[in-house]
């Protein structure tokens, strides 16, 4: 049973169910542990093609812990584990659409790995979009997001109207 700490919370995680549900492939790394189980077990009971070999010897199947306080405050902390090496060519360039989470390009090597995903992508004809939904990402590295942006490795809607009044970045797949 999952439990929520608002209301906002459980329409989000409807819509990503909803979303899962509409998918057909996820790229995603697991490695050979419980929680690698426990992941594929949970995106296959979905619906959703998940058929990436775990990680062999590998370090740990990356996680994210949400604490959330009583009176609705959350951390979240997230241990993250993407390399360019696991960037399987035939999938980053076989989906019509390839969705990056922003939070995702903090490591330099996830950087690569995006990057390197968004290239094969785009060489097969396909969309690109990464989500800018946290600002904890955004920040720090507004100026590289800007440029995956404008170089057309990735798709986004407005940006920080505070630093970039009035500018709109299409879809620029």
């Amino acid at each position: 049973m999952t439990f929520f700490a608002s209301a906002m919370q459980r329409r989000q995680h409807r819509r990503r169910r909803r979303q899962l549900r509409r998918a057909r492939r996820l790229l995603r790394q697991v490695s050979n542990d419980a929680l690698g189980e426990i992941y594929a077990h949970d995106i296959h009971a979905q619906g959703v093609a998940f058929d990436t070999e775990p990680l062999v010897g590998q370090p740990p199947t990356a996680c994210s812990m949400i604490f959330v306080t009583p009176d609705g405050e959350r951390l979240s902390r997230r241990l993250l584990r993407t390399r360019p090496d696991e960037v399987e060519p035939d999938k980053a360039s076989g989906t019509k659409v390839t969705y990056f989470e922003g939070y995702l390009g903090d490591p330099p090597r996830a950087k690569q790995a995006i990057r390197q995903t968004a290239r094969l992508a785009h060489a097969a004809g396909r969309e690109v979009s990464m989500t800018l939904s946290y600002s904890f990402c955004v920040d720090p590295y507004r100026d590289e997001f800007v440029e995956l942006i404008r170089s057309g490795t990735a798709a986004a809607g407005r940006l920080d109207r505070r630093d970039y009044p009035g500018e709109y970045v299409g879809v620029v797949c």
